[in-house]
């Protein structure tokens, strides 16, 4: 690719990154870090205040503070784990409607840019993408790129960043 090309791609890049994050931005929803916490509590089913830490890259007190506000705001619950000190995450069923409102924020601003191309051109695009994704990753950066994705549709045993990651 030529130096055009590689200035294309980012810029597209920033467009699908600033597009969601525009239509991730409703008042009534959490935004940056509270949203992928949100979306990443349910993806890796009851995580613990660590897996969610390393996930979303924030310090282990980051983290008890950004569970603490959405424990709050009536999105999260704290399950005792097995161990005195574990503690396990889920979604409330205020957090349920706030992440289905997350993924189909999402997925619309995704479509915006999809539907610039035919069926075609869509295929052999996520073809592209599917095989620029499947880079060796660690299994926390894995985790951090996945940190806004729909596990049901794309669950880890198919998702290629999940099935190159250490």
């Amino acid at each position: 690719m030529n130096e055009r090309g590689r200035n294309l791609l980012g810029a597209l890049a920033i467009a699908i990154t600033d597009d969601i994050d525009q239509r991730m931005t409703a008042p009534d929803l959490p935004r940056g870090s509270a949203a992928a916490a949100v979306v990443s509590i349910d993806a890796y089913d009851m995580p613990s205040i660590d897996m969610l830490s390393r996930v979303l890259e924030l310090t282990h007190s980051s983290t008890v503070r950004l569970v603490d506000r959405l424990q709050n705001d009536g999105l999260v619950d704290r399950l005792k784990g097995k161990g005195q000190r574990s503690v396990h995450l889920c979604l409330t069923a205020s957090g349920r409607r706030v992440l289905e409102r997350l993924h189909a924020a999402r997925r619309s601003a995704l479509e915006r840019h999809l539907s610039t191309l035919t069926p075609q051109e869509q295929e052999a695009l996520f073809g592209l993408v599917e095989k620029m994704l499947a880079l060796p990753r660690q299994a926390d950066e894995a985790n951090h790129v996945c940190r806004f994705c729909d596990t049901s549709t794309c669950p880890a045993d198919v998702c290629p960043v999940d099935c190159t990651a250490d």
